[in-house]
């Protein structure tokens, strides 16, 4: 992800709750909570923008200049413009926007999925989902679902020429997660149930298995109406985990989905996807274990100068160990 010559890459998502409001007094809110993003992101992946797609791209324009917007709307059935609904951006920093030679975006749905591929002089890709996960048909899932196939099979193909991220609303959790209520320790059993079967999670996981979720622990989702909260704003790349652990992978929210709700801002706080190349300074191998230097096998191995990091890079992840030479 580093071939546009940053030094890393660093993608925010968020739901705004209706970034360009027709209020000035909230999308002035909004427009500041996006300054304060863009003045260390790379990468915006805007949901719930509202409004038509020309002042959108202009209104974003206005708030970060120098940066590259590209915006799909909500349309009704009898195609009409739908500006009170829906509504994603991708948005790319001035650095990135400039280095790129090509830049190809693909309405994947209507006003709540878009795709965005910059390109290189070097014929080298970095692939940009961006979806709201609202009200979709099983069609329009496997529309998208096509589009990341496409984008996996070229990133595993290619993998030191592709790259992608994709990332969102998708409007429900992980296998296994709980929803947070505020004041509780334990969560009651009646809050974890799944979401209504209009957001296809069953399709959904099946079209996220081959991807790589990049997960952080907070909640980016406050309903202020029963105090609850969840993650629901959720990332996923194409890199094998044999090539992210020699990456610095850190995500967070930025901020607290309730403080944002609070302000009047939106019910979603933004959530930030890092990519930072490992250096000596952050990464470090560590020793053997005491029961590993045990195992006949390693041992070995060690005895005969075969654990090395080339070595165990190409080893499937769960054998995946970094070790490091007593001098």
């Amino acid at each position: 992800p580093f071939f546009l010559g940053v030094e890393g890459l660093k993608v925010v998502s968020w739901n705004g709750r209706g970034i360009c409001h027709s209020d000035p007094a909230a999308r002035a809110s909004a427009g500041t909570v996006l300054q304060n993003i863009g003045r260390q992101a790379h990468v915006l992946c805007l949901q719930e923008v509202h409004g038509h797609g020309n002042k959108v791209v202009s209104q974003l324009g206005l708030w970060l200049p120098g940066w590259k917007f590209w915006a799909s709307m909500v349309r009704r059935n009898d195609g009409s413009a739908n500006y009170g609904a829906g509504g994603v951006v991708i948005g790319v920093c001035t650095e990135l926007a400039q280095k790129a030679t090509s830049a190809s975006h693909t309405v994947l749905i209507k006003g709540r999925c878009l795709g965005l591929t910059l390109g290189s002089a070097g014929g080298k890709t970095l692939n940009i989902g961006n979806i709201h996960n609202f009200d979709l048909r099983r069609d329009q899932v496997l529309a998208v679902g096509k589009w990341m196939e496409r984008v996996l099979l070229k990133d595993r193909a290619c993998p030191l020429s592709s790259f992608s991220i994709f990332t969102g609303d998708i409007n429900f959790m992980a296998d296994g997660e709980q929803k947070f209520k505020v004041g509780r320790r334990f969560v009651p059993g009646t809050l974890h149930r799944p979401l209504p079967t209009v957001f296809l999670q069953t399709l959904w996981k099946s079209v996220f298995a081959n991807w790589i979720e990049i997960s952080q622990p907070f909640p980016t989702y406050m309903c202020s109406a029963n105090n609850v909260g969840s993650r629901i704003d959720r990332g996923w790349t194409t890199a094998p985990a044999s090539m992210l652990i020699n990456f610095d992978v850190p995500s967070s929210t930025l901020g607290s989905p309730e403080d944002f709700d609070s302000n009047g801002i939106s019910d979603h706080a933004p959530v930030a996807y890092v990519l930072l190349p490992k250096t000596k300074s952050t990464f470090t191998p560590r020793p053997i274990p005491g029961k590993l230097a045990g195992i006949h096998y390693f041992v070995k191995r060690w005895q005969l100068g075969q654990l090395t990091s080339t070595y165990l890079h190409n080893q499937q992840p769960t054998n995946c160990i970094y070790i490091t030479r007593s001098s």
